[in-house]
């Protein structure tokens, strides 16, 4: 949901960050608008997360990814407007993945990968 004054976005930090937890599915679309938009994943297949960029999104906005990785594990690919590796999936894991928008470029950068749960022993 856009966060609306007068009829105008309001931004983080000025508003929350902008939430989307989409259902699994071979490709992830998401709308980045928001300086801030926090994305958590829980992929039961392969998928692509595909990004539709906002010509209102300003440079160094920031995406913030949660997979939660089930028994399986499950690769995501970096797909359109990302530039940056993509994730192999390991079963169990939770990783943070974080991506910083480069406006002269037009595509968020993966900047970091982060196991934040680590499955290995």
């Amino acid at each position: 949901m856009d966060n609306l004054l007068s009829g105008k976005r309001v931004m983080y930090p000025d508003a929350v960050p902008t939430r989307q937890a989409p259902a699994s599915s071979d490709t992830y679309a998401l709308e980045i608008w928001n300086r801030l938009t926090l994305v958590e994943l829980n992929p039961q297949e392969a998928g692509t997360i595909n990004l539709t960029i906002d010509a209102e999104c300003p440079d160094g906005a920031q995406i913030i990814v949660d997979v939660n990785q089930d028994a399986t594990g499950r690769a995501i690919t970096m797909g359109s407007g990302i530039e940056g590796d993509d994730l192999g999936g390991v079963a169990n894991d939770k990783v943070t993945i974080v991506m910083v928008y480069n406006k002269t470029a037009g595509n968020f950068r993966v900047v970091s990968i982060y196991n934040t749960v680590d499955a290995a022993p």
